[in-house]
């Protein structure tokens, strides 16, 4: 289950751009930006990592992941 949070971070904030005039970059700059975001994805991606199993969609979780850190450590979300 831990694999399905980027995801569904990314679907929340999707659905905010498509119910908004607001540029969707304010919008992805806000929610990518808050602590608890942040707090959920690095947990999430802690269970992930040190995960026992391997997964199918294990290299999907990897980039989604990857997409939602990388939008908040160089300021794009």
């Amino acid at each position: 289950m831990t694999a399905m949070v980027p995801p569904a971070h990314f679907e929340i904030v999707w659905s905010e751009i498509n119910d908004t005039e607001q540029p969707a970059q304010d919008l992805l700059e806000a929610y990518f930006g808050d602590s608890a975001v942040a707090d959920s994805l690095i947990e999430a991606a802690d269970k992930w990592r040190d995960g026992n199993r391997p997964h199918p969609r294990a290299l999907d979780a990897t980039h989604l992941f990857g997409a939602a850190f990388v939008r908040r450590e160089l300021g794009l979300a």
